[in-house]
């Protein structure tokens, strides 16, 4: 039995920064993929509407609208919460609302009652009803202890506010935000937990300083927070954006230069970026919600860091009032700007991004709403650009199954550890299957990603204690009684186990097993279907053991050169691949391609029905060169011109069968 049992597989961590609905259809699409662990990114910068209210009377906080947005969308994706607190969560006050009517709303969450005569019946009192008496009381205290901080603050700061069209989710927030004494991003997890979402999958980009978005025009022109530069009368031309202090922010007209302050990283968020398999670099309102989150200090680096995850950037598809005129390569390069600090840093932009999404509508839709690719030239390296039509329909929003499921797929290869069984055959020699290992183990076979069990055959067991501080396993196949040999039954064992890949490898003495980590290291590219060793490859060694066989037989050994070469071009005449060596004992092979019959192991043929069935399925495989120690042909079976022939015939006739059968 295996000794060492294997790892649970782990979700993959993705790492969306996001703002409020301009990545809507990127974060709505990817919550209905399974697998998944997603944290969205988001800034607390915006002063709009009812959020600039809520901001000017709590005196120090950041803008909770692109959270409570977020948290609104998610909720109802996940079903974490009653869809009637979302709903009422979401509900503006009407317009007008005076303080009485606006107090009566607020003070019936907890009672359902309204005192009489203060709030006319209208639409917005009817479904703030509904909604308010379809929640269970627990909920309804929960919202009402949130409210009564709130009132109390109101009362006692004496402060003003204008109820008229503001969000009961942003009064909700601000009442989390009094409870949590004043600590933005526990008042971010306090309100995620009342929709019954986990603290930790929105978070504030940095530790909850307040700071305040500005921004200048092309032509100087300054542009005071998120409502302006986001103003679809602006038609902005924005030439650089600033996190300015609330000091700098209460002086604006009066400073001489405008200057960031200084901000940290949400721990939460250095973590969260550090561990991420896929990062997206969401569509939006760039200059308002993305960019800002792009420019914290130590963002860059700590992206940078993460060498592991893929980092994709998905330019927008329709033209926003924030980058009037921009093409797609000016979004690129301004959030590479953003990334390097504005340009402070001189991170390798690899580092940051490694694809970009670029979008080419269809002739058929193509307006002057939609966004040029713009000079491509100006991506040095263009391995990283994806074009193509990426939009969902002519919805204006991206379909994620064209953008984001092949970099899923591929996050998740890099990810997921292939499962590898290494068949030590030709031999029940535990000398032999140890120095296998210990060839593996000093080939650092722990570094690579991937789990590989030893299935060898042996009157003697090995100890568990020779793998235990590595990731090998072992199992141990007790010699057959009932005439199955060693190999057939090892290969059936490894087939029937179910491993991603199976390493056929001659334990005889002629190869070495760090050759095996070297074919091993080859499995995460893409769609591998088998990695095969060949001792052709590895002039020196090959040309010795002919040398070394063959020293008094000239003519022999002229012929089995020249006939390994000819085995080789029937491949290349068959298939039109040239596989060098054919004979190979070592290779490992996806266990899709292996029949769960074993009996053809021990047939002097079989690397070329093993060959023949790659070849037919189309799979991707090649060659690694490997080492190779002659041995005497009395120490080990050799193929001989007889063997050499048949084999060439097995070739031939595979080849013709596969014809003969897909034109039946």
């Amino acid at each position: 039995m295996i000794t060492n049992e294997q790892n649970p597989v782990t979700p993959l961590r993705v790492a969306v920064f996001a703002g409020g609905r301009g990545s809507s259809s990127i974060s709505n699409q990817l919550v209905g993929v399974a697998g998944l662990k997603l944290q969205f990114i988001i800034n607390g910068y915006d002063n709009g509407m009812s959020t600039g209210e809520i901001r000017r009377f709590l005196g120090n906080s950041l803008g909770p609208s692109d959270f409570r947005k977020n948290a609104s969308r998610l909720a109802l994706l996940l079903a974490s919460c009653q869809p009637e607190l979302i709903t009422l969560l979401d509900m503006r006050l009407p317009e007008p609302c005076s303080d009485v009517e606006a107090l009566a709303y607020l003070g019936s969450i907890g009672s359902l009652e309204v005192p009489e005569g203060v709030i006319v019946e209208n639409s917005f009192s009817t479904a703030f009803e509904t909604s308010l008496t379809a929640l269970p009381e627990e909920t309804r205290k929960a919202l009402a202890v949130r409210v009564e901080q709130f009132l109390n603050y109101k009362s006692v700061e004496n402060r003003p506010f204008k109820f008229a069209d503001c969000s009961l989710g942003n009064i909700i927030f601000a009442g989390s935000y009094l409870l949590q004494k004043s600590k933005f991003n526990a008042a971010v997890a306090d309100y995620c937990a009342l929709l019954g979402l986990p603290d930790d999958i929105i978070l504030n980009v940095t530790d909850g300083k307040n700071a305040f978005l500005v921004a200048k025009n092309t032509d100087g022109e300054i542009l005071q927070g998120e409502e302006d530069i986001v103003d679809a009368n602006r038609r902005n031309k924005i030439d650089n954006i600033y996190l300015l202090s609330q000091a700098d922010a209460a002086k604006l007209g009066k400073l001489k230069a405008l200057k960031d302050t200084a901000l940290k990283l949400n721990p939460k968020v250095k973590e969260c970026i550090a561990g991420a398999d896929l990062i997206v670099y969401s569509p939006g309102t760039q200059h308002s919600s993305l960019f800002p989150s792009y420019m914290t200090p130590g963002m860059g680096e700590l992206l940078a860091a993460n060498t592991r995850a893929l980092k994709l950037l998905i330019t927008n598809i329709h033209e926003d009032s924030e980058i009037t005129g921009a093409a797609a390569t000016d979004i690129i390069q301004k959030a590479r700007h953003y990334l390097q600090e504005k340009g402070t840093n001189s991170l390798p932009e690899p580092a940051l991004i490694t694809h970009y999404i670029i979008n080419r509508p269809e002739q058929s839709t193509l307006s002057d709403n939609y966004i040029l690719e713009g000079e491509l030239e100006r991506i040095e390296d263009l391995r990283q650009v994806r074009i193509s039509n990426f939009e969902d329909g002519v919805s204006g929003q991206h379909d994620t199954s064209k953008v984001l499921l092949p970099f899923i797929d591929m996050a998740r290869r890099q990810k997921c550890k292939p499962r590898v069984a290494v068949v030590c055959l030709d031999t029940a020699s535990i000398n032999k299957i140890v120095q296998t290992i210990r060839e593996m183990q000093r080939a650092k076979i722990d570094l690579y990603p991937c789990e590989v069990t030893i299935f060898y055959s042996s009157n003697r067991k090995i100890l568990d204690s020779l793998v235990a501080e590595s990731d090998l396993s072992l199992c141990h196949v007790v010699p057959s009684t009932d005439g199955e040999t060693n190999n057939q039954q090892l290969v059936r064992e490894a087939v029937a186990s179910q491993h991603d890949f199976v390493c056929m490898f001659e334990s005889s003495g002629m190869y070495f097993g760090s050759d095996i980590v070297a074919l091993v290291s080859n499995l995460n590219q893409e769609k591998v279907d088998a990695v095969w060793g060949s001792r052709r490859l590895s002039l020196a060694d090959i040309h010795q053991s002919y040398r070394y066989r063959y020293r008094s037989h000239l003519i022999k050994g002229g012929l089995s050169y020249i006939g390994s070469h000819v085995l080789s071009l029937a491949y290349l005449v068959c298939y039109g691949r040239y596989i060098s060596d054919t004979l190979s004992g070592l290779k490992v092979v996806k266990n899709a391609h292996l029949e769960s019959s074993s009996d053809w192991i021990d047939d002097p043929s079989a690397n070329q029905y093993l060959l023949a069935r790659l070849m037919r399925s189309d799979g991707r495989s090649f060659e690694v060169p490997v080492d190779f120690l002659p041995m005497s042909p009395d120490q080990v079976l050799r193929t001989g011109a007889m063997d050499g022939m048949r084999a060439l015939g097995v070739i031939f006739s595979q080849r013709l069968r596969a014809i003969f059968n897909s034109s039946a």
